[in-house]
């Protein structure tokens, strides 16, 4: 069954800077590679969980799009919906079984807190 796309996300990738004297990286801020992108939001879980004094929450979803083969989503990317910034765990492309070839891409994300 298809669903409706009818929310939009911007996928964005990190500018990352190198940190002095450790030649780790770290993430400055962020520059939109796709913007405006039609997606459905699956809730698929979540909690809340005690750290520091903090509740802090873990909200896990699915953001379904359509195909195209310019989309190369990577999980060092992040989705940014809602106002709220979604780390990609995985994205991948899914077959239409009827239709044959691929017919959307799920990307698998957590809520960053």
């Amino acid at each position: 069954m298809d669903r409706a796309h009818r929310q939009r996300i911007d996928i964005q990738t990190p500018i990352t800077e190198t940190v002095e004297g450790y030649g780790n990286k770290r993430i400055t801020g962020y520059t939109t590679t796709y913007a405006g992108v039609a997606a459905t939001w699956i809730h698929t879980g979540g909690s809340e969980t005690f750290r520091g004094r903090q509740i802090q929450a873990d909200i896990v979803g699915v953001f379904e799009i359509r195909y195209h083969p310019r989309y190369q989503i990577t999980p060092d990317m992040s989705v940014l919906w809602n106002g709220v910034r979604y780390e990609i765990y995985s994205a991948r492309p899914c077959e239409s079984k009827t239709e044959g070839g691929f017919k959307k891409i799920e990307i698998f994300v957590k809520a960053i807190a």
